[in-house]
């Protein structure tokens, strides 16, 4: 199915809005929001794809892409190939992988990962975490600010702070480590402070380096405003008026594959017990009292409205638990979450 591309989309519920799931096929495809809640995926060729004000979960996968998320929190995963992706005012989760990237996060805290790849990052206005690890190549980061205060910092996975090594250059301070760097574009060594380094996997404490007085001004900043995609209809298959009618009612399953084995699962206007499986899984609980199950993958729970119960599964998953009294969970190290379930 996935490989001539196909688009539908459901009413949330109760939730004031609605969501839009669409996936291309082996060509360039240019997939734009229209309001809803976004959930796109580009798979082959090099592919345009644009949320709007709403929370939208981007996926470039094969090929030179340009994700850009606009206003709301969003997700942003550019898979292979060389990628570049634009966050925007809230909190956004950036992620690329192989190749070499640009991610501009904008404004509002946010996390940005290259991936494998030398990459560039721009964080934009407001803290951000910049996340590296033994396979993340040599990046730069072209506005750290750094300092006491927990402004930005380095995300480091699988690295402890007698792993790195810190050397002055012309352009700012390299840390490095066995296979890899970040650059600091800017940044003196004797700027740096304990506040700049989180240890992901377990907690190390480096020495300071400066004074913790007051937190630095933020730097000056290079991040610009993502492009907006107009949305172009899919040359392949469409659901006719009766598939298309099952659709906004739930109770969907679609499975297809790209970089990753991925489903989506749409769940009915009541309470849904839905669970993933190994694949990346995008599941969508609606109204009701819902169970939602992420298993393996970088799953996307979306409960919205109810008393829901989340659990993510091994993986960096989003937990969105919406309107009601939820429990969200993990079972794995590493993530955190920030108001309903954000990653």
């Amino acid at each position: 199915m996935a490989a001539d591309g196909f688009t539908f989309d459901f009413r949330a519920g109760r939730e004031r809005y609605d969501y839009q799931v669409s996936v291309g096929d082996a060509g360039r495809d240019v997939l734009g929001g229209r309001g809803d809640r976004d959930h796109f995926w580009g798979l082959d060729g090099d592919d345009q794809l644009s949320g709007t004000r709403q929370n939208d979960v981007l996926y470039g996968d094969q090929g030179r892409d340009t994700l850009s998320g606009g206003d709301g929190a969003d997700r942003l995963t550019g898979g292979s190939g060389g990628d570049r992706l634009y966050g925007g005012k809230a909190a956004d989760a950036l992620m690329a992988g192989a190749g070499a990237d640009y991610l501009d996060e904008g404004a509002g805290h946010g996390d940005l990962n290259g991936g494998m790849g030398d990459d560039t990052l721009v964080g934009g206005a407001g803290p951000d975490a910049f996340a590296v690890d033994p396979t993340s190549g040599n990046d730069v980061i072209r506005d750290f600010t750094a300092g006491p205060g927990m402004f930005d910092h380095l995300a480091l996975r699988d690295l402890r702070w007698e792993d790195l090594t810190f050397e002055e250059t012309t352009a700012g301070v390299r840390v490095s480590w066995q296979g890899g760097s970040v650059l600091l574009e800017g940044v003196a060594k004797s700027q740096l402070a304990q506040d700049d380094f989180m240890f992901a996997d377990a907690p190390d404490l480096p020495p300071a380096s400066r004074d913790a007085t007051a937190p630095a001004a933020e730097r000056p900043s290079p991040s610009v405003e993502g492009p907006t995609f107009g949305h172009r209809d899919l040359p392949g298959e469409r659901f006719d008026q009766a598939a298309d009618a099952a659709l906004r009612d739930g109770d969907v399953s679609l499975a297809f594959t790209g970089d990753e084995a991925y489903q989506v699962i749409v769940g009915e206007r009541q309470g849904d017990a839905l669970t993933g499986g190994a694949s990346v899984d995008n599941i969508f609980g609606r109204d009701g009292a819902d169970t939602l199950i992420g298993l393996g993958g970088d799953d996307v729970l979306q409960a919205d409205a109810g008393d829901d119960q989340l659990e993510g599964g091994d993986g960096m998953d989003r937990l969105d638990g919406g309107k009601g009294a939820d429990t969200l969970g993990w079972r794995s190290h590493g993530r955190r979450h920030h108001g309903h379930g954000w990653r």
